[in-house]
């Protein structure tokens, strides 16, 4: 945590810049996670917010948009676990992993 929000005042300094916890929902976020906790460096996210900043996350490209994997699926529909099989193991184009409805399973 930067000096600027320690000590005496800090905690009020703090609030000046990133204000207050919007709902129990949310809680303190990194934007470039590299950096330090420090004005212009820190927002309140949501948990789906921060799962999206992560270091790993996997960015696909299509069509020239990126998001991650996780978005893509949000998009889709179809799962994330199911892209990345299409992708890894299969080989298929990233268009076609995301988008390509699944198979039905037969039923007996």
């Amino acid at each position: 945590m930067c000096d600027e929000w320690k000590g005496p005042g800090g905690y009020e300094r703090f609030l000046e810049h990133v204000g207050r916890r919007p709902s129990p929902n949310h809680s303190l976020d990194r934007i470039d996670n590299s950096g330090g906790y420090a004005p212009g460096n820190v927002r309140w996210a949501t948990w789906s917010q921060q799962h999206r900043n992560r270091r790993n996350n996997r960015m696909l490209e299509i069509d020239g948009e990126d998001l991650c994997l996780v978005e893509w699926s949000e998009r889709s529909g179809v799962d994330p676990r199911t892209i990345v099989a299409r992708l890894d193991v299969m080989g298929w184009d990233v268009k076609r992993a995301v988008f390509q409805p699944p198979r039905r399973k037969k039923s007996r």
